[in-house]
């Protein structure tokens, strides 16, 4: 019967020896069923054939319940210590996490998942899961969220999760920060510029305030694309003026006000270099 090939379904054109030896999850599921039919009973009926059969892996008891492996303490201390916090020997459900880029990780399923593992995993914060359901992205904001969900959920008690390694997270964040210094010393040279290039009168009746220059480089650290919600007559007016200037290729620029603002806007952009 091992050589019998599922005519329909996810698992069609594989036979059930072949399934019975790549998908520990599906084989556990499938054993688990009170009622199954045509094909699917052929195959419970297999698998029940072929319990008692040990493999070097996993062992499954009379209900097809997969049973955990002797691992020895060394092996469990290297899993642990290289980032793998593999809870259960390999053979059971397993998920595994991956880096993806645009800062995002995935969860991915090696074995057949259970429907209650997918609602789990399609209900969690962030969740875009794939066509097939056997992955799950998330952004890797969420890392620590979505891996606590995946350790403390009932519905993962007997699966495996292999989570990112720590040195990975730690790499990743040290690049992050370092992009982010940098990206902050270019913003701070370029209102240096833009400050160093003020009429000197300007610069002397007029001088831009600290807290401006704060709402300067909160612009520019997002793209120009804010909020600035000072009190009135802090000077609001210079400090888009400014953000503006510091995307001097994109002019001209479309500046919308109420009707009573518009020549408080003219003035203040005549004043105020945009270059």
């Amino acid at each position: 019967m091992g050589e019998t090939v599922f005519r329909q379904g996810k698992h069609k054109n594989r036979s059930f020896e072949e399934i019975r030896n790549s998908e520990p999850g599906y084989v556990s599921w499938a054993l688990k069923l009170q009622q199954a039919n045509g094909q699917l009973l052929q195959f419970v009926e297999y698998c029940r054939d072929c319990i008692g059969e040990k493999s070097s892996a996993v062992d499954l008891d009379t209900t097809g319940q997969s049973l955990e492996t002797t691992w020895t303490s060394q092996q469990r201390m290297t899993a642990q210590s290289s980032g793998c916090n593999a809870y259960k020997a390999p053979g059971v459900d397993r998920l595994v996490l991956e880096l993806c880029a645009d800062a995002q990780f995935r969860v991915m399923s090696r074995n057949f998942l259970p429907p209650n593992m997918w609602h789990v995993l399609n209900s969690l914060h962030g969740a875009v899961s794939s066509e097939q359901q056997r992955e799950w992205r998330f952004p890797l904001a969420l890392y620590g969220e979505i891996l606590g969900q995946l350790r403390t959920h009932t519905a993962f008690k007997e699966c495996q999760v292999d989570a990112l390694p720590q040195w990975l997270l730690e790499a990743v964040r040290t690049s992050e920060n370092a992009k982010d210094r940098k990206k902050t010393q270019e913003h701070h040279e370029q209102l240096t510029r833009y400050l160093a290039n003020l009429p000197l009168q300007m610069r002397q009746e007029r001088p831009v305030m600290e807290f401006q220059k704060e709402g300067i480089l909160f612009g520019l650290s997002r793209g120009g694309r804010c909020l600035l919600g000072d009190e009135m007559g802090l000077g609001k007016t210079l400090q888009a003026l400014a953000i503006i200037a510091s995307y001097a290729s994109d002019l001209p620029a479309l500046v919308i006000a109420p009707s009573a603002l518009r020549m408080v806007w003219r003035d203040q952009a005549l004043a105020w270099p945009s270059t």
